[in-house]
């Protein structure tokens, strides 16, 4: 029944004589409901000018908070894995290490070849033939062929190509060829040695 009756009294108001400057002398009714327009246009204004840029603040704060925390977590797991990486990096190191022997930056042929002469004398084999063969490159690694032929007991034999694969650097044998005599046995076989061609060193040392 209020609704009707506010409708009814806005209806008989005389909206063309009403005067702004005599605004003190409108109807109740109108002074109450301009007082209403006025604030909420005020309202809206202030939402406007006021409250939507703190609110898209807030928002931009929000995503950055987000993106913080993510960050944090990911630094989080990076410290919680950090003694599986210490260790996983300590056995980088160690098969470099064993790299940096096995496959030496330099060709160090005339060591190798100390070393299989002393290993033919150790076991009491005969080292009847060293023959250097040429270099096969393979990059990033050189091959250096030697061609061996020895003779002596068979199990002599056996030690002697056990303790030429347990030198510090890497020896692969290759075309072994074993003919059996009345004063033991001759084998024939290819050794290869390797180093980082990016060194650039072929030769003998």
């Amino acid at each position: 029944m209020k609704g009707v009756a506010i409708r009814q009294r806005l209806a008989r108001v005389e909206w063309r004589e009403l005067d702004l400057r005599d605004s003190a002398h409108w109807p109740p009714l109108v002074q109450w409901l301009c007082c209403l327009l006025l604030v909420v246009a005020l309202a809206s204004l202030s939402l406007h000018y006021l409250v939507r840029p703190g609110m898209q603040a807030l928002a931009m704060a929000q995503r950055e908070e987000v993106e913080l925390l993510s960050r944090y977590r990911r630094q989080l797991s990076r410290v919680a894995s950090l003694p599986q990486r210490r260790e996983q990096l300590a056995r980088h190191q160690e098969a470099l290490s064993w790299l940096a022997g096995a496959f030496p930056a330099s060709a160090e042929m005339a060591a190798l070849i100390d070393a299989i002469g002393r290993a033919a004398q150790r076991r009491g084999v005969e080292l009847t033939t060293v023959e250097l063969q040429p270099v096969i490159q393979r990059p990033p690694l050189a091959v250096h062929p030697v061609s061996l032929e020895i003779a002596g007991a068979f199990h002599d034999l056996g030690h002697f190509v056990s303790d030429i694969s347990t030198l510090e650097r890497l020896v692969t044998w290759h075309e072994l060829r074993m003919v059996e005599g009345d004063a033991g046995v001759r084998l024939s076989l290819q050794a290869r040695a390797y180093q980082f061609a990016a060194s650039g060193e072929e030769g003998d040392e």
